[in-house]
């Protein structure tokens, strides 16, 4: 938005969009890429369980959905519960991955009515907006999969060696 107002700062299209708060921008990026390097590691963690359950996998080229699909296969009914976290944690990254981010601000009414002000938010393709609280709950689930994928594997390991 502001490298569009810089460029044509004289164009009539700037009244479409709201003032943008690059301050906000850069604390949602930041932690947009956490969310997104959080999903890394979740991904790297399935695949060391595949391979820890299947020794003989090739794990390479592997989406984190194809590993976790393949370690399902292995597992069975075994942590079920832990298993639909790491989905639901893939989910959010293919939510976050695949759509189109673009950093800006909307209008919200003070409740009491005498007012309002710009708020920073993110806006995806799909037309939601996402704002900083959406992307903490985002970098949470991602944490707690990661913790169940990081139980799961020492679980795995643990039973191999003893």
């Amino acid at each position: 938005m502001n490298i569009w107002r810089d460029m044509y700062w004289d164009d009539e299209l700037n009244d479409l969009y709201g003032p943008h708060d690059d301050e906000a921008a850069t604390r949602m990026h930041r932690l947009r890429g956490l969310v997104l390097g959080q999903a890394g590691e979740l991904e790297s963690i399935l695949g060391e369980i595949l391979v820890t359950i299947d020794p003989q996998a090739n794990i390479g080229g592997r989406t984190a959905g194809q590993l976790l699909s393949e370690v399902k296969k292995h597992l069975g009914d075994e942590w079920t519960r832990e298993l639909e976290l790491l989905r639901d944690a893939i989910k959010v990254r293919n939510y976050i991955t695949h759509n189109r981010i673009e950093i800006g601000s909307v209008w919200r009414d003070y409740a009491t009515g005498d007012g309002g002000e710009w708020v920073p938010v993110v806006s995806t393709v799909g037309g939601d907006l996402y704002d900083e609280s959406n992307l903490k709950r985002d970098l949470e689930i991602m944490q707690v999969a990661t913790w169940e994928a990081v139980a799961i594997l020492h679980a795995l390991k643990k039973n191999r060696c003893g």
